[in-house]
């Protein structure tokens, strides 16, 4: 069964899986020194919210491209789609696919 989705942002093509190991390991890093488990869900919305274009560069990978690729251009292509993401007029593109995170089999 194939969880991937596919996303329209900014005319672009994206999709989104269940994340990889490396994936699991930046998002990990993203939330390092917060204590997730025993905080409230409007704390950890605030937290996410302050990150959504940073998630969403970890998790999204452009049409032509796939996840080992990605994680091969490291740092500076995660900093170059999540300042891309933050330049979106309608930040409305990316909800779905914040929705989907969620959803897919993490």
């Amino acid at each position: 069964m194939d969880d991937r989705k596919t996303y329209a942002i900014g005319g672009k093509t994206f999709s989104q899986s269940p994340v990889t190991l490396g994936q699991a390991r930046l998002l990990l890093q993203r939330f390092k020194g917060y204590c997730l488990f025993s905080m409230q869900l409007s704390d950890l919305m605030g937290i996410i919210a302050e990150q959504v274009s940073a998630i969403l560069a970890i998790v999204l990978v452009e049409d032509g491209m796939t996840v080992a690729e990605k994680m091969k251009r490291g740092a500076a292509g995660l900093a170059e789609l999540e300042a891309w993401l933050d330049s979106l007029e309608d930040p409305k593109e990316v909800s779905q696919a914040l929705t989907d995170f969620f959803a897919l089999k993490q």
